[in-house]
């Protein structure tokens, strides 16, 4: 009897542990370093070669410059207006001193007839360029980057 609990029991946890995610700004910083490495201290045509040609271009007045690449990605998803969960479970009463139970369940979102949502999704990168044509430093913002 005892197996009969164990079973959902584990199978509730594994669910649960496989949700978790990693938090933005942690997902950030480790992009933020990851292209810092690849770029920073390197010829600015590796960028370029990479990324294509940039968006825009600024001068700074010491010399150096400003390299921005902006993208958008589009992404669509059907509406919701909520979820509807299903599932089994197993419990017992007060006979003989069994009580409890346990159940999993699966959420289904329930879809407007009427169509989808769009997602999009901005980034720009930013590259200082020294006068040597050196990268020196690499900044980003938006949720489209990584």
């Amino acid at each position: 009897m005892k197996k009969l609990v164990l079973i959902p029991t584990l199978i509730a946890v594994l669910g649960l542990a496989a949700c978790e995610t990693v938090p933005y700004k942690d997902r950030a910083a480790l992009y933020q370093k990851q292209v810092s490495d690849k770029y920073v201290g390197q010829s600015v045509d590796n960028v370029v070669l990479d990324l294509g040609p940039p968006s825009s271009t600024y001068p700074l007045t010491d010399g150096r410059e400003m390299l921005q690449f902006e993208t958008k990605k589009d992404g669509y998803y059907p509406r919701t207006s909520g979820y509807v969960s299903v599932g089994t479970g197993w419990g017992g009463g007060w006979h003989r001193g069994n009580y409890g139970g346990i159940g999993i369940g699966i959420p289904f979102p329930m879809e407007y007839p009427d169509g989808y949502n769009s997602n999009e999704a901005k980034c720009v990168k930013r590259f200082i360029v020294n006068k040597q044509k050196l990268v020196e430093s690499f900044a980003f913002e938006g949720k489209g980057c990584f």
